[in-house]
């Protein structure tokens, strides 16, 4: 009876040391987030592609290296990211501080937070990651823990803002990975992050979101595309009103975003768009007429 017993205990370290192994970012762990290029017209959207690319030992932790295929250079253009997971918690380490930081913590109850410090070029910004509610979704037949969480930032020259997401046990944040903006990037031209399209692993067979058709999916967005002249928005920066000058008398379909890709507003309008519930930042503004899509960067001030 003790060595049955001791064969089972071992199985069980075994059982379990395995499951801990593969719980993130371990070998064949493939994700494919959608981004749409805002510059150079026309507009485009493409993919983003993290792969686990094998593992690497860090200041005495075993990490997993996750390779980031066409980075999105504003929202930290490393194309390597480095992490690994202990108790529940995703971790990953930050080449500019030389430490480790909380990315992700599933052991969580709702209202608790974490905070996590974003170099921003010459300063430091911290981003809040608080808790909302936590349920239990059902992928490919493995009931997964989900966090619906808000991101808070503390900029230094920017007024604060949150922005929300989900974060799923295994798998991360929907919207991105490392959903980390630094206060640069609100001021980047180049491209925004619209949400995960696929994810699998080894022990997870292909997940697919409905985003797109397919993982890889690339595109010219609309059916004809043209960059608005920013003549056609004014004032350009502002704080309560922008006016379109379309040249027509009908209804036009508007969106604004913001760089991380989250709709702010949308609605029809002729020519007056109240933007006074935004905060201070910079936003994409797409105007969608008779099949025709336009966009421009705008700037709110307070």
């Amino acid at each position: 009876m003790k060595k049955i017993g001791k064969i089972i205990i071992v199985a069980f370290i075994l059982i379990s040391s395995k499951s801990q192994a593969q719980y993130f970012g371990n070998q064949g762990s493939s994700w494919h987030y959608s981004k749409v290029y805002v510059v150079p017209n026309p507009l485009f959207e493409g993919f983003i592609n993290i792969a686990s690319a094998g593992d690497t030992t860090i200041q005495g932790k075993l990490c997993n290296r996750l390779q980031i295929n066409m980075p999105i250079m504003c929202m930290d253009g490393q194309g390597t990211k480095f992490t690994y997971y202990s108790n529940d918690s995703v971790y990953f380490y930050e080449p500019a501080y030389n430490s480790f930081q909380l990315l992700y913590c599933m052991n969580v109850s709702v209202g608790d937070s974490w905070s996590i410090r974003v170099p921003d070029m010459n300063d430091e910004d911290t981003i809040s990651v608080h808790v909302n509610s936590i349920d239990i979704v059902n992928i490919n037949g493995v009931d997964l823990k989900r966090l619906q969480v808000s991101y808070a930032t503390q900029f230094d020259n920017m007024s604060n803002f949150s922005y929300d997401s989900e974060i799923i046990e295994r798998i991360g944040d929907t919207r991105y990975l490392f959903n980390l903006a630094p206060e640069f990037s609100y001021t980047c031209d180049e491209s925004i992050i619209t949400g995960l399209r696929c994810y699998e692993d080894l022990n997870m067979p292909l997940y697919s979101t409905g985003l797109t058709s397919t993982c890889d999916f690339q595109a010219f967005v609309g059916i004809k595309e043209q960059e608005m002249d920013e003549q056609m928005v004014y004032p350009n920066p502002s704080s309560n009103v922008v006016y379109l000058s379309t040249g027509s008398d009908s209804e036009v379909f508007f969106e604004i975003v913001d760089l991380l890709g989250h709709s702010m507003l949308n609605g029809k309008t002729i020519s007056e768009i109240n933007i006074s519930s935004l905060k201070s930042g910079s936003y994409i503004l797409f105007t969608t007429d008779n099949g025709l899509v336009k966009s421009q960067k705008i700037q709110v001030i307070k």
